[in-house]
């Protein structure tokens, strides 16, 4: 059981975590110096569509004080099934609940069902301004391929840093 100087805890940190995707949102969506990369950026969110997300990445978003609003709540009912509390951190679950291993639209089309496992793929949705391209991408998987294709293909031309000048992560939330 948690204390509710806990449960005031987490509930911060949320608050917190939801200013940041915010924030993400407004660079990714609005800055007009780098627009071209930063739509590059909105159109590989879609490699989502297929892999896995460790529980603790998410659990904040279905269970504690305040889960979040914008997620669907029998798609977090079946995440809690999936992930219940103190569950061994290294489970995890199939990003795209619909398709689990196509690549496909339909990562689009569960973000607006409320089924974006993760808060910065779910805000593509609930954010006004980058909801068009989801809108758009969810009805027309012929544009999205196309679009991701593109995407990669600009990534892939991306100059790696290396040594002293970079840092390849062996794993994306710590440096090495």
């Amino acid at each position: 059981m948690f204390s509710h100087k806990a449960f005031v805890r987490v509930n911060r940190l949320l608050v917190v975590m939801k200013r940041m995707m915010r924030k993400m949102v407004n660079q990714v969506v609005t800055r007009p110096m780098t627009r071209q990369f930063d739509d590059v950026i909105v159109r590989l969110h879609a490699g989502h569509t297929v892999g896995l997300a460790h529980c603790g990445t998410f659990s904040g978003r279905i269970s504690g004080p305040s889960p979040d609003p914008t997620m669907n709540p029998s798609y977090a009912a079946q995440l809690r099934l999936q992930c219940p509390a103190n569950i061994d951190p290294r489970v995890a679950v199939f990003m795209d609940p619909a398709t689990l291993v196509a690549f496909d639209n339909q990562y689009f089309k569960n973000l607006q069902g409320g089924k974006g496992l993760l808060a910065s793929d779910q805000v593509l949705y609930s954010d006004p301004r980058s909801r068009p391209t989801v809108d758009a991408w969810a009805q027309n998987s012929v544009a999205f391929n196309r679009a991701f294709v593109t995407a990669m293909t600009k990534l892939g031309r991306v100059g790696v840093k290396t040594g002293a000048q970079g840092n390849i992560r062996r794993n994306c939330a710590v440096l090495n």
